[in-house]
């Protein structure tokens, strides 16, 4: 149970499918992990307010690992660095179910 009390930090991997194309260089090449951090406490998953502000961490987080803001964002890469943004953040959320459930299971363990 102490694992849900605890601050956690979560590092999500992302498929990033970015393109190489001319003029634009890439971010990362295509199918290159994308990688962040956030961390989070159990009692903020416990109100809609504490669960707003903790995926407002991980859309942050995300927008800035798949960030292409350094190349001339063409349509392409806008909507590729979108779908990295969805990606990450959907990687995120299963990432802290995950924790969720195997603390639950952890708990059960231990008062059994």
């Amino acid at each position: 149970m102490k694992n849900l009390e605890s601050n956690l930090s979560i590092a999500v991997l992302a498929i990033a499918a970015l393109s190489i194309g001319g003029i634009v260089a890439p971010a990362a090449s295509a199918q290159e992990p994308v990688q962040f951090e956030f961390s989070y406490s159990a009692e903020e998953l416990q109100t809609e307010a504490g669960k707003h502000n903790v995926m407002e961490r991980i859309e942050a987080g995300a927008k800035r690992a798949c960030s292409m803001s350094s190349q001339r964002l063409t349509l392409l890469n806008q909507r590729l660095q979108n779908e990295c943004v969805t990606i990450a953040m959907d990687d995120a959320v299963k990432s802290i179910q995950a924790s969720q459930q195997l603390a639950q299971r952890q708990a059960i363990k231990s008062s059994s």
